[in-house]
């Protein structure tokens, strides 16, 4: 599956992509990467790096930029912790 978005990135937006309403796409195939930018600020990228099962939107910005997804396990210093909180007990 991954190899066939991969493929349909690749075929329908060989050279950088402008559209009208400001949306870019930049495929990067040598850093497993393609970068999505909205009006000229980076939105998110689709990226599948080898140390991951599965691709990802990372990171992802809503309208303002603010990141939306935590860092972890790409980036664990930014957005919201890795530790989870304890459980409350259970009443029996």
């Amino acid at each position: 599956m991954r190899w066939v978005c991969i493929a349909l990135v690749a075929a329908v937006v060989a050279v950088p992509l402008k559209a009208a309403n400001g949306v870019e796409v930049t495929v990067n195939e040598s850093a497993k990467r393609v970068d999505v930018t909205i009006d000229g600020k980076p939105f998110t990228s689709y990226i599948w790096p080898s140390t991951l099962k599965k691709p990802v939107l990372y990171p992802l910005r809503s309208a303002k930029g603010t990141l939306v997804t935590r860092g972890f396990p790409l980036d664990p210093t930014t957005g919201r912790s890795s530790r989870r909180r304890a459980a409350p007990p259970r009443e029996s």
